[in-house]
């Protein structure tokens, strides 16, 4: 027969049991504790760190912000002092002040065609669809280029190495494009049509500043 356990050996195993439930439940309790406390650590990290990249954003537009408000500012003021020199000066007609390229001497070029579709009628206005030179209304018209032929590498629009754009293009009658040939524009034309040229040309550049269509065509 199998012998039993004494009174005083159940006490003692329960003793002993309760003694290791109350210490398991100890660690239970102190591991549920700090899993609490980690993971209360771990929330405010985490919102600590979502409030950081928050403020460093918002500081990053701020940035952004201003360096748009002062590039604005700065190109606001590059574009008066452009449109001021083109109201009180005359083009300079030393082409080393003008950006020359290679296809600059080729006609039919991507500039010409732009300024074409986009600034023919401007110039016919501008000029009252009359020739520059003769004043005729009724022996059709063609661009021509003004201060700089095509031989020298000149476009209807030149950039100057100051950056702005110079209309260089005028209304001939076709008889006149035809005496004109490859002249310069001081040979062909009387001073008093140059001087009225020069006037009309100021607006044209001012609209072409202004509008900002041909930049494209002119980044470095």
């Amino acid at each position: 027969m199998k012998k039993g356990y004494s009174y005083q050996q159940y006490l003692s195993v329960s003793t002993d049991t309760k003694i290791k439930q109350e210490v398991d439940y100890n660690n239970l309790t102190s591991r549920f504790i700090n899993l609490q406390e980690n993971t209360a650590k771990a929330v405010e990290k985490k919102a600590s760190s979502k409030a950081e990249r928050i403020k460093n954003h918002q500081n990053a537009i701020r940035i952004k912000e201003e360096k748009l408000r002062k590039d604005n500012e700065n190109k606001q003021l590059k574009d008066s002092l452009i449109l001021e020199k083109i109201r009180t000066q005359q083009p300079s007609i030393n082409r080393f002040d003008y950006v020359i390229n290679d296809n600059d001497y080729k006609r039919g070029n991507k500039i010409e065609n732009e300024y074409k579709k986009l600034y023919t009628l401007t110039v016919l206005k501008a000029f009252n669809c009359q020739c520059a030179n003769c004043f005729d209304m009724y022996n059709g018209y063609e661009l021509d280029h003004f201060i700089f032929s095509k031989n020298e590498g000149g476009n209807f629009v030149m950039r100057t190495n100051d950056g702005y754009l110079v209309n260089n293009a005028i209304i001939l009658c076709i008889k006149c494009n035809r005496a004109k040939q490859d002249k310069k524009f001081t040979e062909f034309l009387k001073i008093d049509a140059i001087a009225r040229i020069h006037n009309i040309n100021k607006v044209i550049s001012e609209i072409i500043n202004q509008e900002r269509k041909m930049d494209k065509y002119f980044i470095n």
